[in-house]
């Protein structure tokens, strides 16, 4: 599921495509064939225009056009695709799946989505993927535990995260504003709240006791920053930014 730019979209194991307009109550619902949609991402790209990203384990990303549900174009990719999101300027989208790979595609309005890019810093599948407000950075979240971090201008990683246990890290997601942090979550039980302005440094949260044992099954900031929240199997949690600490470049914890 994603919301984004007044549309809320939802996905199915066997291709179902649900999409609800916030602003007029419609809903859109379609089959689009193929396999699990494993991930969906909105967002608009260069020209200004509204597109739903659809990650599809037919190793393909659909997208589409909104609200009007047209299809676009396909992206083909040699492994079933996890995730797909396009940068805050719309010129690039970065892919992730079933592969130590990571993928980056210029996105040219009119002249479709060629790849320019594969990292491969990884040792095993990528779950996630996301871009930093500015669009210079992207990361990816790996099976392996590992979260890498890139320059849009350089090929080489920027730095190399783990989660403590070395279990799988699910989720990465950048906050937008001044805040300038970027959070993963474990599989279970604990989530990474990091500086990304120099990532030296790391905050390590837990979400339930030392004893218990919680998947983590999303990880979110909220669209100003001042939020971060994160679910678990019965529960939504959240918690507090410090928005002013972090606009004077703190020590001490993030959130």
């Amino acid at each position: 599921m994603t919301v984004a730019h007044g549309s809320l979209a939802t996905g199915g194991t066997r291709s179902e495509l649900g999409v609800f307009s916030l602003k007029e109550g419609t809903v859109t619902e379609e089959r689009l064939g193929g396999n699990v949609n494993n991930a969906l991402h909105i967002g608009r790209d260069s020209s200004g225009d509204l597109r739903l990203f659809v990650s599809n384990n037919d190793k393909t990303v659909k997208v589409f056009s909104l609200p009007s549900m047209t299809l676009i174009t396909t992206i083909s990719f040699p492994v079933a695709i996890n995730y797909a999101c396009l940068s805050p300027d719309g010129k690039f989208l970065v892919a992730v799946g079933d592969s130590n790979q990571t993928y980056l595609h210029s996105a040219v309005p009119n002249s479709g989505y060629q790849r320019i890019r594969t990292f491969s810093e990884a040792n095993d599948s990528g779950m996630c993927c996301a871009w930093n407000s500015s669009g210079m950075c992207f990361a990816s979240a790996n099976q392996d535990g590992s979260v890498c971090v890139w320059d849009l201008r350089s090929t080489k990683v920027l730095t190399k995260l783990r989660t403590t246990s070395n279990c799988a890290c699910r989720v990465v997601k950048f906050s937008s504003g001044l805040t300038d942090l970027m959070a993963f979550s474990e599989h279970f039980s604990r989530f990474h709240v990091v500086d990304a302005r120099t990532f030296a440094y790391e905050q390590v949260c837990s979400v339930s006791e030392a004893e218990d044992q919680h998947d983590i099954s999303g990880l979110s900031f909220s669209p100003d920053g001042s939020k971060l929240y994160t679910c678990i199997e019965d529960s939504l949690l959240g918690y507090n930014v410090d928005q002013t600490s972090r606009r004077s470049f703190p020590d001490g914890n993030l959130i």
